[in-house]
Parts: structure tokens; sequence; C-alpha cells
């Protein structure tokens, strides 16, 4: 619409897609309006003000609805703001009669009449019962846009590219260190928790670790629009960190004060779970105890104990042909990220001329792709692997990648694939010094006739069982079964609709 049309700017540009961009010659960022900001906040301490004073008061469905919708717009800019949101969903869904009185659906099972979990399509109710949490996210969401009087400019590219620093972050029963490099050089922390400290849980002082030193770096003005690559063998501070939440009060409030380092100084933060063999190698679990003669601390590069940018293929030679020993096809050839769209789409580098005289690519006759992307990239791998499963479904994916930055990945590998496997560290292939296991994941043809997918069949879930016991023993030198598996999933393309429904539902291989 020509009402919508602006001016070419670099400067004063008008919102698109919610958004204003903001460019200084140095980073790039975006912000909303300030009326929409002040209209946040106003939404905020309206919904704080009547829960304070009764937690248990009826809402409104229509305006509580109303103003979910608001923040979700507001949070596509404020990508902080998030996880705080899940408050209004639980509360606004939590009539519903598969919820819990907290408002979250219980395990999934599956109702005759509603389908899974019981979920029905009836009318919202007039009025809503809060749940506990819709407090607690409220709480955040002021102390997030505490401060800011104005929409604050939220950084999404810096061009100060050196300013990366990489850090690692261990805390014992008695002791807490952390080895961060920046422009300047590696510097080590560590310290000795005093009698409060030492009696909090293991997941408290590891969380706590990285949070006061980040917290003394953005007092000394490192951290502002920094790009700060963090790695912890705690898995809970990782997954607390990227949910935004934590059942745990002391862990939330950690959770909060870093995101106010994220909103406030424009940091962006990866927090990264590692293995507790990496964190030892490189030399901060010793640091921890007060040993300062291991790993970056013996002039080694930081860098080293960081492999993001290298795929698992690039770290270990011998892998490609222990996965051709049970593939289909034993002249696979692994795609490079040039090849992503097009080799990867199914498609060849060969032309063809139809009869109207368009040209355009030749389908490759390549049964089997195998993925295998750096974890820093693994997102995008499989973005434009659904892709290709969408437009050459006869085709079998084999993605494989070390456990790294699982939390940009692995929640849609898990949920796409037909089939999922570890492969723990110690075979040849994939020795001890590997450190993180091997995830694959598996895409198999669409079947010709229902259940048209071969995801959570019996054959399927009786296969990850027997790879499951393959991988805790590390023992993969017969891996005839997986052979046989792959074999049976391109057999049973061309088999009749009642043979392919019964093979599934028994589990049998062929």
């Amino acid at each position: 619409a020509a009402r919508k049309r602006r001016p070419p700017s670099q400067g004063k540009a008008g919102a698109w897609a919610g958004s204003m961009v903001r460019a200084n010659g140095v980073s790039v960022g975006i912000l909303t309006s300030n009326d929409r900001w002040h209209k946040t906040k106003r939404i905020l301490s309206k919904w704080l003000g009547r829960l304070r004073k009764d937690p248990r008061c009826k809402i409104n469905t229509a305006e509580i609805r109303s103003d979910r919708g608001f923040l979700v717009y507001v949070c596509r800019t404020y990508k902080p703001l998030k996880p705080y949101l899940k408050g209004f969903h639980l509360t606004i869904d939590g009539w519903r009669s598969n919820r819990d009185d907290q408002g979250w659906r219980p395990q999934c099972k599956v109702d005759a009449h509603y389908g899974v979990n019981g979920y029905d399509d009836g009318e919202y109710p007039l009025e809503l019962d809060p749940v506990p949490r819709l407090l607690e996210d409220l709480g955040a969401l002021e102390e997030l846009c505490a401060g800011h009087d104005s929409a604050p400019v939220y950084m999404v590219r810096s061009k100060k590219l050196y300013v990366v620093h990489y850090g690692f972050g261990d805390a014992s029963g008695g002791g807490f260190g952390t080895t961060i490099e920046g422009p300047a050089g590696v510097e080590a922390v560590f310290g000795t928790w005093n009698d409060s400290g030492s009696e909090k849980s293991s997941n408290f002082r590891e969380f706590g670790n990285f949070v006061l030193r980040l917290e003394m770096d953005a007092q000394e003005g490192k951290l502002n629009g920094a790009e700060m690559f963090l790695f912890t063998d705690n898995f809970t501070t990782e997954s607390a960190y990227y949910r935004g939440t934590s059942s745990n009060a002391a862990l939330f409030g950690f959770v909060i004060r870093l995101r106010k380092l994220e909103f406030n100084h424009g940091l962006r933060l990866h927090l990264i779970h590692v293995s507790g063999t990496r964190m030892i190698s490189q030399g901060t679990d010793g640091i921890s105890r007060g040993n300062m003669f291991e790993g970056v601390m013996t002039g080694k590069p930081m860098l080293s104990f960081v492999p993001l940018h290298l795929s698992a293929l690039e770290r270990s030679s011998k892998l490609l042909t222990w996965i051709r020993s049970w593939c289909t096809d034993k002249s696979i050839k692994p795609l490079v990220p040039s090849e992503w769209t097009h080799r990867g789409h199914g498609l060849s580098l060969d032309y063809e001329r139809n009869s109207d005289g368009y040209s355009f690519y030749k389908a490759s006759g390549e049964p089997v792709l195998v993925w295998a992307p750096p974890p820093s990239i693994a997102d995008v791998a499989l973005e434009e692997l659904r892709k290709s499963v969408h437009k050459r479904s006869n085709k079998t994916h084999i993605f494989v990648c070390p456990r790294l930055m699982t939390y940009a990945w692995r929640k849609y590998l898990l949920r796409c694939c037909d089939m999922s496997f570890y492969v723990n560290c110690g075979p040849e292939f994939w020795p001890k010094d590997a450190h993180e296991p091997l995830l694959f994941g598996i895409f198999l043809p669409e079947l010709h006739c229902s259940p048209w997918t071969f995801r959570r069949s019996k054959s399927v879930l009786e296969m990850e069982r027997k790879l499951q016991i393959m991988s805790k023993s590390a023992d993969w030198t017969e891996t005839a079964v997986l052979r046989q598996f792959l074999f049976f999933s391109r057999k049973i393309l061309s088999m009749p609709e009642r043979v392919v429904s019964r093979l599934l539902r028994t589990g049998r291989h062929g």
C-alpha cells in the first residue's frame, strides 16, 4: 500500500515488522517505538498491581488475551523478554481439561475423544484464574524493563568483531574459577566460597560463578557490544538460561541477572554445555581447585578447546568409513555447506531444457545424503535439510553433529527425524579425546500409504533401543542391524499397504 511507503533512510527509518532499525557505524540494532514501549510498561504495571493486591483475583479473558498479543509483538524486537510470556500462555490455556493446577500439560496421552492430551476446542470462559508463574514472570519483565524511560536499542549485529570472548567456568565444592580470553589475552579469576556458598547446591555454585564474573566484567565496560561464548559442564545452567526460568528461586534470580546484562550492555551471550572431560583438559576444572598448570594456563590457545567451527568428519578421518560400513550407499559423499542448497535438495549441476525453452537443474540420483555441519551452523543445515525432505521425500538423509550448541538445533532435529541415536566417545572412529558424543538423526523416505512415516512406529522404537544398548557398551563393530534396517526402509516402499502396516506395527524388519 502507498501509505506504507517511506523514503530510503539509514538513520531514522520507520518500523518494519514491528521494529525500527538503527545503524551507527559500529553496530546495527532494532527497537520499538516509544509509544509501544510505554504501553508495554503500563500493561506490566497494571497486571502487577492487581496480582500483588490479590494473587487469586479473577482475570478478564478478553483483556489478558489482548495484552498478550501486544507483548508477543514487542518480544519480536526484544528477544530476551520472550521466555517471560510463559505465565500469560499458561494462564490463558489453564482452563482446559488437559492442564494441571500450574497450567502445564501432563505427560502426553492419547484420548479417544479429544485426541492427544484430551485437547478440546471449546469456547474460552469469560474469566480465568491466574497461575502462580504469572506473577513471577511479570516481576521479571518489570525488572528487565526498569531503567529504560524510552525504548532501548537491542543490538543485532556488531562491527566490532574483534570483541569476542571465549571462556570456561567451573565450581567445585570449595572453590570456583573462570578463564576468559578477550582482546587482552586470557584472564583467570579463581577463589573459594564462604560458608554460605559452600553449603549451596552444585547448580547454584556453577551458575553463580558465571553471573559474578560477567557482572564484574560489565562494571569494567568489557561487555558493551561484545559477543561472548561461555562453556560449562553443568547442564542445568545451560537449560535454565535458554528456558529463561527455573523452579529454583535462586537460579531464577541468576537468569534474570544475565538477561539484564544482555539488555543493558548489548551483550550477545552463548552459554554452551560441554563434557566434564573437556573442562578438565581446558584447565578451568583445575583452576577451581587451585591448580594453575593445566590447559590454557600452560600457554595452549583457548580456541583449540572450542571446536565449534569443525564438523564431526573434520575431527575424525575414520568416521565416514564407519558410516559407509552400514549405509546402503557405499559411495556416499558428504555434503559441504556450499552444496546444501542444490545437491542437498536432490539437484545435480547439470542443466536440462524443456520444450518451452526453460532451463532447470536435473534431479540427482543419490539415494542417501550425509549432512555433517559444524555445531555453529547446524541449525542452518537443518533448515535446508527440512526443505529437502519436503522437496524429495524419496531420499534418505543422515545427519551427524557433535553434541555442542545443542540449544540451537537439537530440538528441531529430534522433532523432525524418523530415528535418532547417540554414539558415545570410545570407539576408534570417535575416540575419548573428542569429549562430547555424536548425535545422529536419520530421515527415512516417506511411505506410500498410511501411516506415511516411520516416525514413532514400533520398528523404529525397537531399533533405537538396540542402538542405545550399543552406545552404552561403546561396541559399534557389529552394525549389521542398522544396515539391515536401512535396507528394510527402502524395500518396504514397494510392499502392499496391509503388509506395510503389519510390519511397522509388529516391529519386524523384513
